[in-house]
């Protein structure tokens, strides 16, 4: 790296220190906050960064009041773990898996023109060769398999953890806003909650189809879809939804109180 791009590195571990590590640091409530801490300052990759200012928007939500915040909690009964258990006031307890999804740029063009006869015959989309199309449909389909992929891990991570009426989960998924947007979770969430897809969701055959050779199904234990965007040369987040749902439903996405 040049001297240039060394400070700009430089500068932006230095806000992200700054503004999500050092209350991080004092949070009383964080009972094993030093285990996200070095291992931010260790590895310094986007997903923990994302983790590191979404445990502050959760310990500092105007919306609950959090009364103790644990990483990677140790009662789970298999080898994997999910990021974050914390207590709301009223007794409930939230699990929190973060995941950050960001596709390679694969040129992916003669895949998009064999897959867009199973596209909706109500949907079209305009992607040319010479401008990135085979790029941008690989990094749609990636993201989309990654979220199902996702989605089948933490439902098993919930069985293990033995999950009990007074538990909820949330499955927060971080992009950086190019490479996926939030519409094209709406999809997958209210794929997830209905068991329908959209009539305009572009992966509605190959998923359908998908599940069935393999056969997947939900087991809806998980309560919430969450969006998390931020950009990896930023030292803050742009957007964050929670819950995700898509414009062709309304009121079928089970809720937390």
């Amino acid at each position: 790296m040049d001297d240039r791009t060394v400070k700009e590195s430089n500068d932006l571990w230095n806000k992200i220190e700054e503004k999500w590590c050092k209350p991080l640091a004092n949070e009383k409530r964080f009972v094993n906050r030093n285990k996200l801490l070095n291992k931010l300052r260790k590895d310094k990759n986007s997903q923990i960064v994302n983790e590191v200012i979404l445990a502050n928007l959760i310990l500092n939500n105007n919306k609950f009041v959090c009364k103790s915040f644990t990483y990677e909690s140790p009662y789970a009964k298999s080898s994997k773990t999910i990021d974050f258990t914390y207590c709301i006031a009223g007794g409930a307890t939230i699990l929190c898996d973060v995941k950050t999804i960001k596709p390679e740029m694969v040129d992916s063009w003669e895949q998009f023109q064999n897959e867009k006869r199973n596209f909706p015959v109500n949907l079209h989309i305009e992607l040319e060769q010479e401008w990135m199309g085979g790029e941008i449909y690989h990094t749609m389909r990636s993201a989309r398999s990654s979220m199902l992929q996702y989605t089948l891990e933490c439902e098993n991570k919930l069985v293990a953890y033995h999950t009990n009426n007074t538990m909820r989960c949330i499955l927060m998924f971080c992009g950086n806003g190019f490479h996926w947007h939030l519409d094209e979770l709406e999809d997958f969430a209210d794929f997830y909650f209905t068991g329908k897809h959209n009539p305009d969701d572009q992966f509605s055959k190959m998923e359908d189809n998908f599940m069935k050779t393999k056969n997947i199904v939900f087991k809806n234990n998980i309560h919430r879809f969450g969006y998390f965007e931020r950009k990896e040369y930023e030292a803050d987040y742009r957007q964050i939804v929670c819950p995700v749902q898509g414009p062709w439903i309304t009121g079928r996405c089970k809720g937390i109180n």
